[in-house]
């Protein structure tokens, strides 16, 4: 369940998503007026004012519907919520307002109380992040014990991998290779949880000396065993570009990027790879095709999400964030509609080369 999901439920007054604008949702105390489920489904003039609200910076101003009510918008973490289907006092004013007041009484609040509610929800959500932070951290502390059993687990593997095709252990018996690559997920995912728990790994220096299509690659076999022929690399053989890294966190940036990709890829489609050469510069997209989904930067907020419905924590692209300024660098997303409510998503990050 998505955290809008859950703030809905709490709410005294109906809320609409501001992140994926649909129907709103009744309060617990207030009831969205039937006449907006009705004009919410006539035109488009609804929706467009919902999404008018969704702005880069959002401001807790009332603004008023087309049809006389008014909605306020606020944003948690990265959730960009209104409180809607209002018909405040003191009054924005307008012919249309006093029409619906006169029709809507259970609608008319004290818009006090509208911020008293935001502010009610803000704390909440600061308290459970603070609960969740808390929790991380001693679960990071527990997990010591089990990263060395998966450590042993991924070494036996590998060893058994390698002693049955000892020129390609990728190719060995299947079972045993998802075994080995299942491990190194894991580690990945360990690593993960310490840096969610305080960071200390984005602070290791970034001083090896490293080829980037040697950790891709690494990063693609992991998952290759799940989604044999998914992956499509583009690079010219000659290419072979080298940077500075940290070799315990760098490659969190490729698997994040890819098992993002792989999550919500639509029927199959194939998850592509470029390395392209921009000066000094190496840059690497990992694009996909997905549902259409309003995507920004602030997908990489923690616990962000851009399609609720897929499980995660949202924290992965996060942690991918933090890695890529670990390395002086920072990840971007675009998006390209096409048809059929899908898109195209791009996510790039680009390094400064030493050779």
């Amino acid at each position: 369940m998505s955290k809008y999901d859950t703030l809905s439920k709490i709410s005294p007054f109906p809320t609409v998503n501001l992140n994926r604008v649909s129907l709103p949702l009744d309060g617990l105390l207030i009831e969205i007026p039937a006449i907006c489920k009705k004009l919410y489904f006539r035109d488009d003039k609804c929706k467009r004012h919902y999404e008018s609200l969704s702005t880069s910076n959002i401001s807790r101003l009332l603004k008023q519907c087309p049809h006389g009510f008014s909605s306020i918008p606020f944003e948690i973490n990265n959730n960009r919520i209104a409180l809607t289907g209002i018909v405040p006092f003191p009054r924005l004013g307008g012919e249309l307002e006093r029409n619906v007041a006169k029709l809507n009484p259970l609608s008319k609040l004290d818009t006090n109380k509208l911020y008293d509610a935001i502010n009610a929800l803000i704390q909440l959500v600061e308290n459970v992040d603070l609960l969740e932070n808390s929790i991380v951290k001693n679960q990071a502390m527990a997990l010591h014990e089990i990263r060395k059993l998966n450590r042993r687990i991924k070494q036996t593997a590998e060893r058994i991998c390698t002693s049955q095709n000892p020129a390609e252990p990728d190719l060995a018996e299947t079972e045993l290779v998802q075994i080995w690559k299942t491990s190194e997920i894991m580690s990945q995912q360990f690593d993960i949880i310490e840096i969610l728990a305080g960071r200390t790994l984005t602070e290791l220096p970034v001083d090896r000396v490293i080829e980037i299509h040697k950790i891709l690659l690494k990063c693609v076999k992991i998952y290759d065993p799940f989604k044999a022929g998914t992956f499509k690399i583009s690079c010219l053989p000659t290419y072979h570009p080298k940077i500075y890294a940290c070799i315990k966190t760098f490659p969190i940036i490729f698997t994040v990027l890819i098992e993002n990709a792989i999550k919500y890829a639509t029927g199959g489609s194939p998850t592509h790879i470029k390395i392209v050469a921009n000066g000094r510069l190496c840059e690497i997209s990992v694009s996909n095709i997905s549902e259409y989904a309003m995507i920004d930067s602030s997908i990489f907020k923690r616990g962000a999400r851009g399609i609720t419905d897929k499980d995660g924590s949202g924290n992965g692209l996060y942690v991918a964030q933090l890695v890529a300024r670990q390395h002086s660098s920072n990840i971007s997303v675009e998006t390209l509609p096409i048809q059929n409510e899908k898109m195209v998503c791009t996510f790039k990050v680009s390094f400064q080369t030493v050779n």
